[in-house]
C-alpha cells in the first residue's frame, strides 16, 4: 500500500496529460464512493490536485464544476485540498480560482501547512476554510518545547482566522493528547485507522448506531 506522502510525490513526478486523467479519476472516485458516507454522517471527501503541477490547468475549475453535478448536494460534502507550495506559486491566479471554487460550494483546506514558506499576509487573504499541520510538525512536536510551541502558535493563528485545524500524521496517544489541550479541531493518522477499502470502512464506521432506552429494555 502506498502511502499519502509518497503518493503525492510520484503524482508530482509524472507528465501533465496523465496527472489530468489521474485526477479525474480521483474527483469521480470520491463523489461515487463517499456520497454515502457524507449523507449518513457527514462525512467530507478530499479531492487533492497534487496531479496538477500548479492550479493554472485551465479546465481545472469547469471539470471540479462537472464532478460535482452528478448530485445538487455533493458540494456540500466535499472538501478541495490542495498543497500550500501549489498556492504559492502564484498567490494571486490561486486565490481567483479558489475563489471560483468555493462560489460552488466546495471546501478548501491548504494541505502540508508549514512547508511551503507562504507569507502570512497572504494567509489571511486565501479563500480557505481549513488549515492542515503538516505531519513532520507533529511529530517534532513532542522531541522539544520548540516543536510544540511551533505547533501551539500555528494553532492560536488559524483560529485567530476563523479556520478549522487539521493535524495530519498523528500516530501516537502522546501527540493526541497534546493536540486536545492545544484545541486542535480535527486529528489524523495512524494512531485511528490505517487506509482500508471502502467497504471496510462502510462496515467499520458507518455501520448504523443502535440507540437502546434502558427504561425500555430496547
Amino acid at each position: 500500500m502506498v502511502s499519502p506522502s509518497a503518493f503525492g510525490e510520484s503524482g508530482a513526478r509524472t507528465s501533465v496529460v496523465a496527472l489530468a486523467d489521474l485526477n479525474d479519476l480521483q474527483i469521480e472516485l470520491d463523489i461515487s464512493q463517499t456520497d454515502f458516507a457524507r449523507l449518513k454522517m457527514n462525512q467530507r471527501a478530499e479531492i487533492i490536485p497534487e496531479a496538477f503541477p500548479s492550479l493554472k490547468y485551465s479546465g481545472f475549475i469547469a471539470e471540479i464544476d462537472e464532478a460535482i453535478g452528478i448530485d445538487a448536494r455533493a458540494a456540500g460534502g466535499l472538501e478541495l485540498e490542495i498543497t500550500e507550495s501549489v498556492i504559492m506559486e502564484d498567490v494571486r491566479h490561486s486565490i481567483a480560482v479558489l475563489q471560483s471554487i468555493r462560489a460552488m460550494g466546495v471546501s478548501i483546506a491548504i494541505d502540508d501547512f508549514g512547508t511551503g514558506f507562504s507569507s502570512l499576509s497572504y494567509l489571511a487573504k486565501l479563500p480557505v476554510d481549513t488549515l492542515k499541520i503538516d505531519r513532520s510538525f507533529v511529530v517534532d512536536m513532542t522531541s522539544g518545547p520548540q516543536g510544540l510551541a511551533l505547533v501551539s502558535t500555528i494553532i492560536t493563528l488559524a483560529h485567530s482566522l476563523k479556520l478549522n485545524v487539521v493535524a495530519e500524521g498523528v500516530e501516537t496517544e502522546e501527540q493526541s493528547h497534546l493536540l486536545r489541550l492545544l484545541s486542535c479541531d480535527e486529528m489524523q493518522g495512524f494512531l485511528f485507522s490505517k487506509p482500508v477499502p471502502s467497504e471496510i470502512f462502510e462496515t467499520r464506521f458507518l455501520a448504523p448506531v443502535i440507540v437502546r432506552d434502558p427504561l425500555r429494555g430496547t
